[in-house]
């Protein structure tokens, strides 16, 4: 969880371009957010890395899922939010799309429970509605 010291222009240019390319010429289904920190936050929970950079510059529709437990450190060490509800919502919010690890709870789970308890509100689920979700492989056009 070390701290990336470079700006956004750098961070593209030198950081992103070969993920870039794989995302253009090999048509990328899916990546894994790094457990990373940019400009004073978590990567999980960066929506000027996860949209802005990732989805609007460089193209990427796919589905983005979460490094192990990377979203979960948001809450636990890198100390973003105050429950698993929140940094969900945080996530999603930020395009994260699936979680690798929730210490045995699903983000199905956690973020319906964030959800009936008012945490949540339903305009925190709609951003990653209607992107697939690769099977395995390369998707198929």
């Amino acid at each position: 969880m070390a701290a990336v010291a470079v700006g956004p222009r750098e961070l593209y240019d030198v950081c992103a371009r070969p993920f870039e390319a794989a995302i253009r010429l090999a048509g990328l289904g899916g990546i894994m957010a790094s457990c990373s920190e940019f400009e004073g936050g978590p990567i999980h929970t960066s929506r000027a890395v996860l949209t802005d950079l990732l989805r609007g510059r460089m193209g990427f529709t796919g589905t983005v899922v979460s490094d192990h437990n990377g979203i979960g450190w948001a809450q636990t060490r890198q100390l973003v939010a105050a429950s698993p509800e929140e940094v969900g919502a945080l996530g999603v919010a930020a395009g994260m799309d699936q979680r690798g690890v929730w210490s045995g709870r699903t983000v199905v789970g956690v973020m319906a429970r964030g959800r009936r308890r008012g945490a949540i509100g339903a305009l925190r689920f709609t951003p990653g509605v209607g992107r697939p979700t690769p099977r395995g492989g390369r998707r198929r056009r």
